[in-house]
């Protein structure tokens, strides 16, 4: 039920409400990369890039190989204004699923 309120806040652009949400559901139930992802989408949204990075962060922790993740962490390390750690994590995004578009556009506009 956290999680279902949670994505819905987050869908309807109440990020601050899905963040709070998100993050009981995880305090209640531990990591979880979807989780932990989609709160650093919502903190993302809101502008909150250094947390969203964490979230990332904590959802590699639990799945290394979640390659949206690694993506969204690029994005979000570009706008912290870390270009080299943006681009190592596009990078990783591409070695997991050489097909990925997104994180190939993504490298590809770090590297113009």
């Amino acid at each position: 039920e956290l999680y279902d309120l949670a994505y819905r806040y987050d869908s309807d652009g109440k990020f601050e409400q899905a963040i709070e949400h998100y993050q009981q559901w995880l305090g209640r139930f531990g990591d979880d990369a979807d989780v932990l992802f989609n709160l650093g989408n919502a903190y993302c949204s809101s502008g909150a890039h250094a947390q969203a990075a964490a979230a990332y962060r904590r959802c590699l922790q639990v799945d290394q190989r979640h390659t949206d993740a690694w993506n969204n962490l690029g994005l979000c390390l570009s706008q912290l204004n870390e270009p080299t750690a943006a681009v190592k994590a596009l990078r990783q995004a591409l070695l997991i699923e050489p097909t990925n578009l997104q994180a190939r556009d993504n490298l590809a506009d770090m590297l113009e």
